[in-house]
């Protein structure tokens, strides 16, 4: 099934991928959290066709430079969504301040976990 027609409902700016999307506003006033409620009624359209969002996956993240304001409380299906300090999208990770801090720890993490690996078995190939 393909999910193209949902943007045509959708208003704001919004970023899509494959089954993946994103929605989002810049916050400038309460109105404009409001504004991002209302438009989360992709989980209408998505119960209208039969497909259901997994909740699990389903967060809300602040992006800003600034001191972080006062958040709203988003909800889909009457569940208040899960609010993240970093978000990964086509496999980098950012955090609140849109730096990739996070992936490079990532990274170097998974490097010396692989290194690691290797040593641990290296030495018993080498005792052989």
């Amino acid at each position: 099934m393909f999910i193209d027609d949902l943007l045509d409902v959708i208003d704001i700016p919004e970023l899509m991928y494959a089954d993946d999307l994103k929605i989002f506003l810049e916050i400038k006033t309460q109105r404009n959290c409001e504004r991002l409620q209302e438009v989360i009624f992709v989980s209408d359209w998505c119960r209208s066709n039969c497909l259901y969002l997994n909740m699990s996956k389903c967060s809300v993240v602040s992006f800003t430079r600034k001191k972080m304001i006062q958040l709203f409380d988003y909800e889909i299906y009457e569940t208040v969504l899960r609010r993240s300090n970093e978000a990964k999208d086509l496999g980098i990770i950012f955090d609140q301040k849109f730096t990739s801090s996070p992936h490079i720890n990532y990274l170097f993490s998974s490097a010396f976990r692989v290194y690691g690996f290797i040593i641990r078995n290296g030495k018993k190939t080498l005792q052989l």
